[in-house]
C-alpha cells in the first residue's frame, strides 16, 4: 500500500467523519490508522461498517488507553497478511504445542487435534450483530479507528495491533484465524484493546456438542481463555452456546 493511500481513503470518505487525525506508528513508517478525537456515535460506526466494502476503510473500536493509541503504540512492520494463514493448520500447530500440558482441562479431547468445528447456522445479520455489540463497548475512553483493509480480520495486522505478542509475534496469524471465523460463524471484529479482542458472532454454536468443538478452536487460539479463565473446556463450551459475542484476552 502506498503511504498516501490511507489519507486518500479518509479524505474521500462519503461518510462525514468527526474530528480526528492519522496516526503514525511510534517506530516510524506510514500512517497505520485514522483515530477519532472522542468516542464515536453508534450510528456512525454502523454507517462506516455498512460502507466498508466501498470505502476500503474498516471501522474498529479502540477500547481503553486512548493516549497509547494516540501515541502510535502499534507495530505493523513485518506483520503478515491474514490471507497467509489457513485456519486449520495453524490451530492444529498451536493445539499440539499447548494442549499436552493441559489435557485434564480439555476433556473430552486429548493430544490429537480434534479438527475444525462445523460452520455455524446463520442467524442474525452479521452487521446487525456487530451493531448490538458496538453499543456495549462504547464508553468515554473508546475511540474509533479507520484502517485501510479488506475486512476487520485483515485490519488487525495492517493497524499493527500486538496484544497477542507473548503468544505469537505475528498478528497476521491471529488475523488468519479470525478471517476463517468471519466466513464460518459470521464474526465481525468490533473492538480491540491493548490486551483484548472483541468479536460479534452472528452464527454461534447452538448445541453443547458444537460448542465443545468451537471451544477447542478457542483454546488453540488463546489458551488463557481456559487456563486462566473457566478452568475447563466443558465450562467454557457452556458459555459459548448461543453466545453472540466472543472476547479474548492475552497476558
Amino acid at each position: 500500500m502506498r503511504p498516501v493511500k490511507l489519507a486518500e481513503l479518509v479524505a474521500e470518505s462519503p461518510v462525514v467523519l468527526p474530528d480526528g487525525r492519522l496516526v503514525t506508528p511510534e517506530n516510524g513508517g506510514p500512517p497505520a490508522f485514522w483515530l477519532s478525537g472522542a468516542a464515536p456515535a453508534a450510528g456512525l460506526v454502523a454507517e462506516l461498517r455498512a460502507g466498508a466494502a466501498t470505502t476500503g476503510l474498516q471501522p474498529l473500536l479502540l477500547c481503553n488507553d486512548p493516549r497509547r493509541w494516540a501515541r502510535g503504540e502499534v507495530y505493523p512492520a513485518g506483520m503478515s497478511s491474514a490471507d497467509s494463514h489457513p485456519t486449520g493448520p495453524l490451530l492444529a500447530t498451536w493445539w499440539h504445542e499447548f494442549a499436552p500440558a493441559a489435557l485434564a482441562s480439555l476433556e473430552p479431547y486429548g493430544e490429537a487435534w480434534p479438527g475444525l468445528a462445523p460452520s455455524g447456522v446463520p442467524g442474525a445479520d452479521p452487521d446487525r450483530a456487530a451493531e448490538a455489540f458496538t453499543a456495549l463497548l462504547l464508553a468515554g475512553e473508546t475511540r474509533l479507528a479507520l484502517v485501510a483493509a479488506a475486512s476487520g480480520a485483515h485490519a488487525l495486522p495492517v493497524l499493527g495491533w500486538w496484544a497477542p505478542g507473548n503468544y505469537t509475534n505475528d498478528t497476521g496469524e491471529i488475523a488468519g484465524v479470525v478471517r476463517g471465523w468471519q466466513d464460518r460463524f459470521g464474526v465481525r471484529v468490533v473492538g480491540i484493546s491493548m490486551s483484548e479482542l472483541h468479536l460479534s458472532v452472528a452464527a454461534p454454536p447452538r448445541t453443547i456438542e458444537h460448542a465443545r468443538q468451537v471451544a477447542a478452536e478457542h483454546y488453540s487460539f488463546c489458551p488463557d481463555q481456559i487456563d486462566q479463565g473457566t478452568g475447563t473446556l466443558e465450562i467454557y463450551a457452556r458459555q459459548l452456546t448461543g453466545a453472540a459475542a466472543w472476547s479474548f484476552w492475552w497476558d
